[in-house]
């Protein structure tokens, strides 16, 4: 092979090289999508698969991940996207339709029973918008239970106040 020859490929490849790495993310991403289209691997930034009880995955998205953070927040425990023990376990708290203690070993260990029957189970993607609600518009059964406790606090003030 002559010299003009090896130099003419060494700069093609080296192009070839140079476009590859310039435009990377571009074919990452073209990649990524083809393989979703095709039933494979989706883009590990959107989603990712749970185990649930059942045995199943139940796929998990970006928006769920939010709302779960949000939830979260609301809750007033660790924020990390994770339906896991202490959110439930707190939400289980606040479905307890009695004066029961935050414990959320025990709320786990017992399967969540306040939770199933006043809410709607553990959370999960079809469930998660209704508990946000639920404690934003202040009407889980702890809350009710509380505000009923409040005011009869008040009354009993307000009759000894008064003498009655």
């Amino acid at each position: 092979m002559k010299t003009e020859n090896k130099i003419i490929i060494a700069v093609a490849v080296g192009g070839g090289a140079f476009l590859i790495w310039k435009n990377w993310d571009k074919i990452s991403e073209m990649f990524k999508k083809k393989d979703a289209a095709d039933g494979g691997e989706p883009k590990k930034d959107d989603t990712k698969t749970q185990t649930s009880t059942g045995g199943g995955t139940t796929p998990i998205d970006s928006a769920y991940k939010s709302a779960v953070m949000r939830l979260q927040e609301i809750l007033g425990v660790a924020v990390d996207g994770d339906a896991g023990k202490q959110p439930n376990g707190r939400l289980e708290w606040y479905f307890c339709d009695y004066l029961c203690e935050f414990n959320p070993d025990k709320a786990f260990n017992e399967n969540y029973p306040s939770l199933r029957k006043n809410g709607k189970g553990k959370v999960s993607p079809s469930n998660v918008v209704f508990y946000i609600e639920a404690l934003r518009s202040a009407s889980s059964p702890r809350q009710s239970l509380n505000k009923g406790l409040d005011a009869q606090a008040r009354l009993k003030d307000f009759m000894a106040k008064y003498g009655l």
